[in-house]
C-alpha cells in the first residue's frame, strides 16, 4: 500500500503495547458466499455471508468472527446443524452444539446489515452542498477493517476464495476482486453482477467499488486483462490512459524480472475522491482520484504515478500471491513493494535514477529514526498493526533489500528471490522464510545480518577521517560508529566498508575493510601519491549516513569528477556546510552544469538549510535558470527558506512566466507569502479563484495564504473550512491553513476560530475531522481534547493511537501549564513581543534592504 503521510509519534509502540500473535485456527475459514445488495445512495448494504469452515483437529466447535456494527443479525448453520451465537458489537462468538471432526466442512450464514460504516466501506454522496461529487461505494480494508462491513476472521493469515452476487443499481458499475462471470439486468432498477475469485485471498485484500465510472481499456498481457476506472464526472478515458498508461509495460518487465507468470487474469484499477492512497487490493487496485493526471501535472509528476503503479504491482506477488503470516513482518511486503520501485528505475530509467531513489528511501527512514523513533524493522510489540506501516517498513526496509542484493551479488540475489516467489505464493510466511531461501542459494549464513539489520533498531551513523602521510606514503583512514544509544537500544554495527581513493594520476584503487563493532577504528592503506579523491562506501552498499570531509580541494573535485551522483550530492552538502565563499562558489558554478535533476535538488535543499547568506544569490539564479519539472519546485521551496528583499523580487517574476506547473507555482506562492510582505497579500488571495486540475493551485495558494502571518488571511480562511464553503479536495487544506495562520495570532484574537475548529470535530468527512484533531493539537485549543476524545468513536480502532497521542499531548500541557493568570500575562506578553518584532523587521528592511528579515 502506497498511503497518505500522517504525523509521525516520538515513540513508536505507546502505551497500551502488547506483542500480537497470528489466531489459532483448529477451525479454518476456507470459502466466503457474499449475496449481498448495495445502495451507494442510502450508504447501506445488506445481505448475507455463508462461510465455509473446515476443522484441522478432531474437537473443536467454537469460532469468532470480527464483526463491527452489524444491524439486523441472524446466524444460522447453512445445512442445519445445531448453532449458537452472541454478538457484543464487534464479535459474533459461534458455538456449535456438535464438534467437528477432522478436516469436516461446515458452512455458517450471517444475515445482516450495515449503514454507513465508520470504516472498510466507503460511500461517496452528491448532496446539495457538493452536487458534483461523484456516486459510489468502495472498500478500502489495510490494514484491519474489512471486519466493519463483512463478517471474518480480519488477519491475514486467514485466505478464503470467494463467490460474490453483488446487487446494486442498474446504472452503476460494478467492480469486484477476482473474475465477473455474468451480470444480470433485473428490471426492477437494479442488477446483479456475479464475480468469482478462485485465488485464496486474505479479508484486507478484498475489495468491491460500486459507482457511475468511465472506463479504458489498455492492452492485454499475456491473457492478462488490463483495465482502468475513475468517475464520470470531470474526468476521460483520455485521463486514465495518460495517468496509468504504463501499467502493460511495467507488467511485462516484472513478469521477466521475477521469472513468474502474474498471478491474476485480471488487473484492473480504479481511482476515486476520498480512496486514501493506493492499495494492492487483489486484481482491483483502488487508488486515490488525485493520482489522476492531466498533461501539465503529468510533466511535473507523472513519475510519481509510475512508482505507486509499481509499487501497487509488486504486491501482486509480494503481499497478494505470498501473504505475511501477521503484521509483524509486512516488511515482507512493504519493503519489497518500495525496492521494486528503485529496480525499475534501474531498469528502465537508468543507474543515476535508482540511486537517488536509493538516497531518497535512506534519508526518509534516516528522519524517522533520528527526529522520532528507532523500532526493530520486525516487532510483534504495537498498540495497532496500522502503526507498523511507517517509513522503517517503506523505505527503511527497502534499503536492507538492497543491502542483501549487494552482498550476495545478482547472480545469486535474483535467482533466490524467484525461489522465494514460486516457493511460497498461494501461502504465508515470515520473515525466517525469506532469510532461508537466501541462505539457500548463497551458501552464507545471514543470521546475524536479520539479527542486527532487521530484529534490531537504529542504523550505523559514521564519522570518517583521512589524513595522508606523505613520508610514510600511506593514507590513514578513521572510522568512528556515532549512533550508539542505550536507551533506544541502538548499539555498533559489524559490517564489511569499502574504502575507495584516487591516486594523482587518474587510478582508482580500492580496500574492503571489516568493522568489528568497536567505537572506534583506524585503517592503514598504502599510497604512493597524495589522492585526488577520498570516498567511504562509493557505491553505497551500506545503509548508513555519513560525514566525511577529506579535505575541501578534495571535495570540490568530487563536486565536479565524482561519477555517481551520490559522490557529487555529498561532496556539495559538505562544501556547503564547511561555509567560506570559495565553496558556496563552487556549488553555483557546478549547479547550472550538473547533469542529473536530482543532484541539483539536493544542492538547492543543502543551501536552504545552510541559513548561510552567500545561499541566497545562488538560490535566486537558480530558481531564474532552473526549467525541468521536478526541480522546479523545490528550487522555490529553498528560496522560501529565506526572507529577502532579492528572493522576493525573483519569486515575483517567477511566478510571472508561463512554464509553470501546479506544484512549481503553488510552492512559488507559499514561498512568497513566506516573506511576510503585506503588498502580496493580494496575489495570494486572487491565486485562490483559480482551481487548477484537481484542485492543486487552490490547495497550494490555501496554504500559502495560512504562512503569511497576517490577520486578514485568518479571516478569508475562517471562511473556507465549513461544509460546502469549498471543495472536497481543498477543503482539508483550508482547515491546516487556518490552524497554521492562528498559530501566529495571540490566543484571544483565535479564540473564536478555534471554536469553528471544534466545531468540525463532528464533520461528516472523515478527512476533515482527522484534519482539524492534527490542526487543534499544536494550537492547544482549550476543549480539544474532549471533542477529539469523542470523536474517536466515528474512527477505525487502528486509528486510535495516533488519536490518543494527541489527547495525551493535549491534557499534558493542559495539566502541566502555569495558572490562568500567569498564563493570561503571558500571552499579553507574547502578543506585545510580536508586535515590537513586527516593528524590528520594518527598521531593519529599511536600514539593510539586502538583509534577511531575522
Amino acid at each position: 500500500m502506497e498511503h497518505r503521510s500522517r504525523p509521525a509519534p516520538t515513540d513508536f509502540a505507546g502505551l497500551g503495547a502488547r506483542p500480537h500473535y497470528p489466531p489459532d485456527l483448529e477451525l479454518e475459514p476456507r470459502h466466503i458466499e457474499l449475496d449481498l445488495a448495495f445502495d451507494p445512495s442510502a450508504r447501506t448494504v445488506r445481505g448475507c455471508a455463508t462461510t465455509s469452515v473446515a476443522a484441522r483437529v478432531d474437537g473443536p466447535r467454537s469460532l469468532c468472527l470480527n464483526a463491527i456494527g452489524f444491524e439486523d443479525l441472524r446466524v444460522e448453520d447453512a445445512d442445519g446443524a445445531e448453532l449458537s451465537f452472541s454478538y457484543d458489537g464487534s464479535e459474533i462468538h459461534l458455538t456449535w452444539a456438535a464438534p467437528f471432526a477432522a478436516a469436516e466442512v461446515r458452512r455458517v450464514r450471517v444475515h445482516y446489515s450495515v449503514s454507513e460504516p465508520i470504516s472498510g466501506l466507503l460511500f461517496s454522496v452528491p448532496d446539495d452542498a457538493y452536487p458534483e461529487r461523484p456516486l459510489y461505494a468502495s472498500t478500502d480494508h489495510e490494514t484491519e477493517r474489512a471486519r466493519y462491513w463483512l463478517p471474518c476472521i480480519d488477519l491475514p493469515t486467514v485466505r478464503t476464495t470467494y463467490q460474490m452476487r453483488l446487487t446494486a443499481p442498474s446504472d452503476l458499475t460494478i467492480l469486484a476482486s477476482g473474475a465477473e462471470q455474468e451480470t444480470v439486468n433485473n428490471g426492477n432498477g437494479t442488477q446483479t453482477s456475479i464475480w468469482t475469485l478462485d485465488y485464496p485471498c486474505p479479508s484486507y485484500l478484498l475489495c468491491v467499488a460500486i459507482g457511475d465510472f468511465c472506463r479504458y481499456d489498455d492492452e492485454s498481457v499475456d491473457g492478462v486483462q488490463i483495465a482502468y476506472f475513475g468517475p464520470r464526472k470531470g474526468y476521460s478515458p483520455e485521463d486514465l490512459r495518460r495517468s496509468f498508461g504504463r501499467t502493460p509495460e511495467m507488467m511485462r518487465w516484472l513478469v521477466g524480472r521475477l521469472g513468474a507468470s502474474f498471478p491474476f487474469a485480471k488487473y484492473y484499477q480504479f481511482a476515486l475522491p476520498g480512496i486514501p492512497g493506493a492499495m494492492e487490493n487483489i486484481s482491483l487496485v483502488s487508488w486515490d482520484a488525485r493520482y489522476i493526471q492531466d498533461e501539465t501535472l503529468h510533466r511535473e509528476a507523472g513519475a510519481d504515478v509510475d512508482a505507486t503503479n509499481i509499487h501497487e504491482m509488486a504486491h501482486s506477488y509480494f503481499g497478494d500471491a505470498i501473504v505475511i503470516r501477521d503484521h509483524s513482518h509486512c516488511w515482507l511486503k512493504e519493503s519489497w513493494a518500495t525496492y521494486i520501485e528503485t529496480v525499475w528505475l534501474e531498469e528502465i530509467e537508468g543507474a543515476d535514477q535508482a540511486r537517488y531513489d536509493l538516497w531518497i528511501n535512506a534519508h526518509r527512514y534516516f528522519h524517522e529514526v533520528d527526529e522520532h523513533y528507532a523500532r526493530p524493522i520486525t516487532t510483534r510489540n504495537y498498540v495497532s498493526s496500522w502503526q507498523m506501516f511507517d517509513r522503517h517498513t517503506y523505505p527503511g526496509g527497502a534499503c536492507r533489500i538492497h543491502m542483501l542484493r549487494a552482498m550476495l551479488g545478482d547472480g545469486v540475489f535474483w535467482p533466490a528471490v524467484r525461489d522465494y516467489v514460486a516457493r511460497y505464493s498461494k501461502d504465508v510466511v515470515e520473515t525466517d522464510d525469506f532469510r532461508r531461501v537466501l541462505e539457500k542459494h548463497s551458501g552464507r549464513s545471514l543470521q546475524r545480518f536479520f539479527d542486527q539489520w532487521i530484529y534490531a533498531p537504529g542504523y550505523p551513523k559514521l564519522k570518517a577521517r583521512f589524513r595522508y602521510d606523505q613520508e610514510a606514503r600511506e593514507g590513514v583512514f578513521g572510522i568512528e560508529q556515532t549512533q550508539k544509544d542505550d536507551a533506544r537500544g541502538i548499539g555498533p554495527f559489524v559490517f564489511d566498508l569499502d574504502l575507495w581513493w584516487q591516486s594523482a594520476d587518474g587510478e582508482p584503487h580500492r580496500v574492503v575493510v571489516a568493522i568489528d563493532g568497536e567505537q572506534k577504528q583506524s585503517f592503514v592503506v598504502p599510497m604512493s601519491s597524495k589522492p585526488r579523491q577520498v570516498r567511504i562506501d562509493p557505491e553505497g552498499k551500506l545503509l548508513r549516513k555519513i560525514s566525511f570531509n577529506p579535505g575541501e580541494g578534495m571535495l570540490r573535485r568530487q563536486l565536479v569528477e565524482a561519477e555517481d551522483i551520490e559522490g557529487r550530492i555529498l561532496a556539495a552538502r559538505e562544501l556547503i556546510e564547511s561555509g567560506g565563499r570559495r565553496n558556496f562558489d563552487a556549488v553555483g558554478e557546478v549547479y547550472g552544469a550538473e547533469p542529473f535533476w536530482g543532484v541539483r535538488i539536493e544542492m538547492a535543499r543543502a543551501l536552504a538549510r545552510s541559513n548561510n547568506e552567500l545561499a541566497i544569490a545562488i538560490l535566486v539564479r537558480c530558481l531564474e535558470s532552473e526549467a525541468h519539472p521536478r526541480v522546479m519546485a523545490v528550487i522555490a521551496a529553498a528560496c522560501g527558506r529565506y526572507r529577502d528583499r532579492r528572493v522576493a523580487e525573483a519569486l515575483r517574476r517567477y511566478l510571472e512566466r508561463d512554464d509553470l506547473g501546479y506544484r512549481a507555482r503553488g510552492t512559488a506562492l507559499a514561498a512568497l507569502a513566506a516573506q511576510f510582505d503585506g503588498d502580496d497579500l493580494e496575489r495570494l488571495i486572487t491565486a485562490l479563484d483559480t482551481e487548477g486540475w484537481n484542485g492543486e493551485l487552490r490547495r497550494a495558494a490555501l496554504l500559502a495564504l495560512g504562512r503569511s502571518r497576517s490577520p486578514r488571511a485568518v479571516e478569508v480562511l475562517g471562511g473556507r473550512i465549513g461544509y460546502g464553503a469549498e471543495t472536497d479536495l481543498c477543503r482539508p487544506a483550508a482547515v491546516r491553513a487556518l490552524a497554521a495562520a492562528l498559530s501566529w495570532r495571540a490566543p484571544h484574537e483565535r479564540r473564536p476560530h478555534e471554536a469553528r475548529l471544534l466545531d468540525l470535530t463532528r464533520d461528516p468527512q472523515e478527512l476533515i475531522r482527522w484534519t482539524v484533531a492534527h490542526a487543534l493539537a499544536p494550537l492547544e485549543t482549550p476543549g480539544a481534547a474532549a471533542a477529539i476524545e469523542t470523536m474517536k468513536a466515528t474512527f477505525a480502532a487502528q486509528d486510535h493511537p495516533d488519536l490518543d497521542r494527541l489527547i495525551r499531548r493535549l491534557r499534558g500541557r493542559a495539566e502541566g501549564g502555569p495558572k490562568a493568570a500567569a498564563k493570561e500575562q503571558i500571552e499579553r506578553l507574547e502578543e506585545t513581543v510580536r508586535k515590537l518584532e513586527g516593528r524590528l523587521q520594518k527598521l531593519e528592511a529599511k536600514v539593510n534592504p539586502e538583509k534577511e528579515d531575522d
